[in-house]
């Protein structure tokens, strides 16, 4: 009976965790609400200080398009990717299909210690990119 009780113990606080997996420690900022895509935009293996170098409507501009849709290459045609078509949320977790734009932050971080939850399927090839 002490086996079951405390078994049933376990499963009732495993399943009231999953509803608080996205509140950080105490010092820590969650940069996923667990809910949306909100605070993200696509960006692929440029360099970062292209992004730097646009003027504050030019990034608002390429955020949204890579969000959204509407990137286009040197000859305006488009690109395809955009975010929302290879990065979704389920069941409170980020999922990407392995393809398509990286998912990066809106906000720029300082000295930081990232802490992490992540899942890599059997042979996958994936990562975290940090200041890539």
């Amino acid at each position: 009976m002490k086996r079951i009780l405390t078994l049933t113990s376990l499963l009732a606080a495993a399943a009231l965790t999953h509803a608080e997996d996205n509140v950080p420690p105490e010092g820590f900022t969650a940069l996923f609400n667990g809910k949306d895509l909100s605070g993200f935009y696509g960006w692929n293996t440029r360099d970062p200080q292209e992004l730097e170098a646009m003027t504050p409507a030019e990034q608002a501009d390429y955020k949204k398009k890579s969000i959204e849709g509407g990137l286009t290459d040197a000859k305006g045609n488009d690109k395809g990717e955009h975010l929302k078509a290879h990065w979704h949320v389920e069941n409170g977790e980020l999922v990407n299909d392995g393809k398509g734009l990286y998912a990066t932050t809106d906000k720029d971080y300082g000295d930081f210690e990232l802490m992490v939850d992540y899942k890599m399927l059997p042979k996958g090839d994936s990562g975290i990119y940090l200041r890539g």
